[in-house]
Parts: structure tokens; sequence; C-alpha cells
């Protein structure tokens, strides 16, 4: 199970194309990263996520589908944003 206090606090993120916007970005990604490998003991092979208006892009590669899903739940939990395509690739 996924603990509360890793996914309730919503980073700030910086709507505009900056070098700030970017290392929110960074960092989000990191979190993401952090907490699928301290609860779920996996990672996103090259994870990139890309923020759009109408929600975030995920990329990267896992072993399973399963895994693809808890990178998107994990994501949305952790980011407050919607999701608007999971393209991450499961080898």
């Amino acid at each position: 199970m996924i603990e509360a206090s890793l996914i309730t606090a919503r980073p700030e993120i910086v709507h505009s194309r900056s070098q700030d916007f970017r290392t929110d970005l960074d960092e989000l990604t990191g979190k993401i990263d952090a907490i699928l490998k301290s609860q779920f003991g996996f990672s996103v092979g090259d994870l990139r996520v890309t923020m759009l208006d109408n929600g975030l892009i995920l990329e990267g590669t896992v072993g399973s589908y399963h895994s693809k899903q808890l990178a998107q739940h994990v994501a949305t939990k952790v980011s407050g944003e919607t999701i608007a395509a999971n393209k991450i690739h499961v080898c």
C-alpha cells in the first residue's frame, strides 16, 4: 500500500516555460520514481514527464502492465494532475 504521506503532498508546479518549470518537472519525476522504488520495488526505465495544458504525459519502460498502471496512479496522486497520455512501454 502506498504510504499516504508520500502521495498527498502536491508539489508546486509552475505553468510557464522557464528553467524553474523544468526543475519542477525534474523534481516531480524524481518523486514519482522514488515512491515506485520504495513502495513497489520497481522504477520506470528512462521515466520522462511532460506537462501539457490538459495534463501529464508519461514515457518510459516497465516490465508489466500492472507496473504501468501503478506508475500512472502514483503520478496522478503526487502531481494532482490528470494523465493526458500514458506512453510507458511494457517490455
